[in-house]
């Protein structure tokens, strides 16, 4: 919700990908990613998993034929988000973020400020919807939305006896 037209930041601020995801304010969510998307095309699958271990969403990457991409689901295989990914392997750009419908709900743009570089997602109209920077090969990532307010962190962790990130 918030006020329409190009300038209102609280539009921008509302949209959300996912809203069955949205976390209370005051509260925090934490989940673990397997390490184990590379910059090579794919073709696997895995869930992601709360702290115990247990299955939150799940993860099917297809990155061969003419729709590459990433599908995020819920546990039940209700759709979340598709990131396309073709543009990234065919050398030709960044993945876009797109609602289950396939419509693009943002674009992932490499940005090379001083004093660190990142990540900006922009929806359709190139708003900022939020800024990642930190360092990616570690995996701790701050989020901050178009405010400089933190939205997520991340960090590398182990879960289980196998010690796999």
């Amino acid at each position: 919700a918030g006020s329409p037209g190009p300038s209102s930041t609280r539009r921008t601020e509302g949209k959300q990908l996912c809203p069955c995801l949205v976390v209370p304010e005051g509260h925090e969510m934490n989940f673990a990613v397997r390490d184990l998307l590379t910059k090579e095309k794919q073709q696997l699958s895995f869930s992601i998993v709360d702290l115990e271990e247990r299955p939150v969403t799940h993860v099917i990457v297809n990155e061969v034929g003419p729709h590459a991409g990433i599908l995020i689901q819920l546990l039940d295989q209700t759709p979340l988000a598709w990131v396309r990914t073709k543009a990234v392997h065919e050398g030709r750009g960044m993945p876009e973020i797109c609602y289950p419908s396939g419509e693009m709900f943002c674009t992932v743009a490499k940005e090379e400020a001083v004093p660190s570089s990142g990540y900006t997602l922009r929806d359709k109209s190139g708003q900022r919807l939020c800024t990642l920077h930190g360092d990616f090969r570690e995996k701790a990532v701050n989020v901050v939305n178009p405010s400089g307010r933190l939205i997520c962190e991340t960090e590398r962790c182990e879960l289980g006896s196998d010690g796999t990130p």
